[in-house]
């Protein structure tokens, strides 16, 4: 009974260090494969173990180099020394670990290398401290590629600064997510108010047929340009310009669109005094050339004219003083005056003569204008003239 007992202890006793070598085994790998310079020391600071990372770091090859000996022994260079000693005292003392505290080693070559170092307390099964474990990772890529990450960061806010339009991130829906304005005054509505909603409850319906149309296109092909509308605020009816693109991301991302606005209501009024300009310049051009066909119709009917009147007093010095035809020539002579005068105003007009203002006898125009009359009218029509 013994025998079988003390053969079943020895199993056990087996069992339990095929396990602890599991454990050991496993320990090692994990220890191999992490990253981080790992080493434990005693409370005397006498170094127990480390990975093969830490020794690299050091330029050992074997844990047998290290194993019993103090910083002091391996580290002659002070740099090196407090690097892998600071923070000891402060666990041994409080009894806390010391978390992702960032450090700064010096390599051979002099170039500066940032690590997060973590120190926690070891302990006996009564809890008492009999020494400290100490990690320590590389962390010097991670904080270059976050300063470039933060350079870019702050060239960005810099260059939208910088424009003065203003930015929205929308997605399918028409849901505004963020914004960028250089000045807030100038939004429509406040943040509060748009911020996760759908722009169909902030704008107007016509500005927002607009912009969910250009939200289609920019969706269906990537991008949408070439939009305006007009929008009325405190400050009166201002114009925007609309251009959208679909923002990169992921394949599991919701796609969402960047939508730039910019204020063209300038522009806009600018182009509105063109197209006036323009307007009266063509019509001062019709005017011209309306100006230069009418002196040359005046200019060539004034001769006609100047042949008229001059036959007309040569057949009034002909013409006996009782007869009949001389009313008649007394009439042409008359209306031919007349317009010789149109003539005058017309070339006037035309900038090719001069208008010439003189007092009338207002009764005597109305007298020869009468007499122009009566013989347009209508026999059987009765036409008097009164100048009381």
């Amino acid at each position: 009974g013994n025998r079988r007992s003390g053969f079943g202890a020895d199993d056990m006793l087996k069992t339990v260090i095929a396990e602890l070598s599991e454990q050991q085994e496993l320990l090692r790998n994990v220890l191999s494969v992490t990253p981080h310079l790992v080493s434990w020391k005693d409370k005397k600071k006498r170094y127990l173990g480390c990975n093969e990372n830490f020794l690299a770091s050091i330029g050992l090859e074997r844990p047998s180099d290290i194993m019993g000996k103090l910083d002091k022994d391996l580290f002659h260079k002070s740099s090196d020394f407090d690097f892998f000693t600071r923070g000891d005292d402060e666990v041994f003392d409080r009894g806390e670990p010391r978390l992702n505290v960032e450090q700064i080693r010096k390599t051979e070559k002099g170039k500066e290398r940032t690590f997060l170092a973590t120190k926690v307390p070891l302990r006996d099964r009564d809890g008492q401290i009999i020494g400290v474990l100490s990690s320590y990772l590389d962390i010097t890529d991670r904080k270059e590629t976050e300063l470039e990450l933060q350079s870019a960061k702050d060239h960005l806010e810099a260059t939208l600064g910088a424009l003065p339009d203003i930015l929205f991130e929308l997605d399918a829906q028409g849901v505004i997510h963020d914004f960028h304005a250089p000045q807030e005054s100038r939004l429509y509505a406040p943040p509060e108010v748009f911020l996760g909603r759908n722009l169909t409850q902030i704008l107007p319906k016509e500005v927002s047929t607009v912009i969910r149309n250009g939200l289609a296109e920019c969706l269906r092909t990537g991008r949408h340009t070439g939009t305006t509308y007009s929008l009325e605020d405190d400050e009166g009816i201002g114009w925007y310009e609309l251009s959208m693109a679909l923002r990169g991301g992921t394949k599991s991302e919701a796609p969402r669109v960047i939508a730039l606005v910019r204020n063209i209501t300038k522009r806009k009024l600018a182009e509105e005094e063109r197209l006036q300009l323009e307007a009266e310049m063509l019509h001062g051009q019709k005017l011209e050339s309306l100006g230069v066909l009418a002196g040359g119709i005046a200019h060539d009917f004034n001769n006609l004219l100047s042949g008229i009147m001059g036959n007309v007093d040569l057949a009034l010095l002909e013409a006996p003083k009782s007869s009949s035809l001389r009313e008649s020539l007394d009439q042409i002579k008359l209306g031919s005056t007349h317009a010789a005068g149109l003539c005058q105003q017309m070339l006037a007009y035309a900038g090719k003569g001069q208008i010439k203002l003189e007092p009338v006898d207002i009764a005597q125009v109305l007298e020869e204008s009468s007499s122009l009359l009566r013989h347009s009218l209508n026999k059987k029509a009765l036409f008097t003239v009164s100048t009381e």
